[in-house]
């Protein structure tokens, strides 16, 4: 928690849902929500990582949480909810299957979580806000360090493959 958490102020964050699953993010490590847009799909198995958005000549890679928290991937449409974040010192983009609110969560209400309480150990602290639970994330936790170099190596390449296309169309 910050100094400023601690002193009793509140925490502003983001409520939105995945697969049933209320979560948030603060809003201090938001960029945007934008809608999702169609994904260069990313190499390899079936992961957490969809692919790829360009992102004002950015390639931003799509991390579907329900597929980081094992859990039914809803179904995409024009209109599903990308919630750009900076995580690890790089933006990333997480589907949200709908964007419930801005809320100020005072700092007593939160719930701290014990160190391996959660997959990747990304879920920080957990509250209840208008009568249903809710998991606060440390976007700078949400990768493991292994998930997080893969990932720093695909967005690379897939940022090249970006900027050899634009050069082409000009």
């Amino acid at each position: 928690m910050t100094s400023a958490a601690a002193a009793g102020s509140p925490t502003l964050v983001l409520i939105f849902r995945v697969a049933g699953l209320s979560i948030a993010v603060r809003c201090r490590s938001i960029r945007e929500i934008v809608f999702l847009a169609a994904t260069v799909d990313s190499p390899g198995p079936s992961s957490p990582l969809t692919g790829f958005l360009n992102v004002h000549g950015e390639a931003v890679p799509v991390i579907a949480l329900s597929r980081l928290f094992r859990v039914a991937d809803a179904e995409l449409g024009i209109h599903t909810p990308l919630i750009l974040l900076q995580c690890q010192g790089r933006s990333i983009g997480l589907i949200a299957d709908h964007v419930d609110e801005v809320a100020a969560v005072q700092h007593e209400a939160l719930q701290l979580l014990a160190a391996d309480h959660s997959l990747n150990d990304c879920a920080e602290a957990q509250f209840t806000i208008e009568g249903r639970g809710t998991v606060l994330l440390d976007s700078e936790r949400l990768l493991l360090k292994e998930e997080s170099e893969r990932l720093q190596r695909l967005a690379e390449d897939a940022q090249r493959r970006l900027e050899s296309f634009e050069a082409a169309i000009e």
